[in-house]
C-alpha cells in the first residue's frame, strides 16, 4: 500500500465519529446550550458544528432577555443562535422563555398573561424546532409570575 493511503487509514481508525454524526445516524437529537457572544471563536463555534445537531441559546431566549421592558425587544442574541443553527443545518430549541429566576422585573409587578408568551412562540414558529415555555414558573410567592 502506499503511505499515503495507509495515513490516511490510521488517521480515520484514530478519529472515531462525531457524537452528532453517531446522533444523526440514530435520530437522536443532541443538543448544547450556547452563549452567541463565543460564536466567533473558532474552537467553540467548530466544536458545535462539529458535535451537536441542536443548540439552544443559554440565557437568551429567556423572556428577560427577549423582552426587558415593555416597549423594548431584543431579538439580537436569539437571532444569531438561529442563524448558525440554520447555517450548520441545526435545530434550534428555545430555552426557557418563562422562568421564575429570569423573568423581567416588568412581568412580576402585574398580573401573569401567556398573550406575550403566544406572541414570541408564533413569530419564532418556523424558526424553533422545540421551545420550552415554563420552568420553574412557580415561586414561593404567588405574584410572582
Amino acid at each position: 500500500m502506499k503511505p499515503l493511503l495507509l495515513l490516511l487509514i490510521a488517521a480515520a481508525a484514530a478519529f472515531p465519529q462525531s457524537l452528532r454524526q453517531q446522533a444523526d445516524r440514530t435520530g437522536i437529537l443532541v443538543s448544547t446550550a450556547v452563549r452567541p457572544d463565543q460564536l466567533s471563536e473558532v474552537p467553540y463555534a467548530s466544536t458545535l458544528a462539529r458535535e451537536f445537531n441542536m443548540l439552544e441559546a443559554e440565557n437568551d431566549m429567556k423572556w428577560a432577555a427577549l423582552r426587558p421592558d415593555q416597549k423594548t425587544f431584543g431579538f439580537t442574541k436569539a437571532d444569531e443562535v438561529v442563524g448558525f443553527a440554520q447555517v450548520h443545518g441545526m435545530k434550534v430549541r428555545g430555552h426557557t422563555l418563562v422562568w421564575g429566576r429570569s423573568n423581567p422585573p416588568w412581568l412580576t409587578s402585574q398580573p401573569f398573561t401567556f398573550a406575550w408568551p403566544r406572541f414570541v412562540t408564533k413569530i419564532l414558529a418556523g424558526l424553533m424546532s422545540r421551545w420550552m415555555i415554563p420552568l420553574e414558573c412557580a415561586a414561593s410567592k404567588a405574584s410572582a409570575i
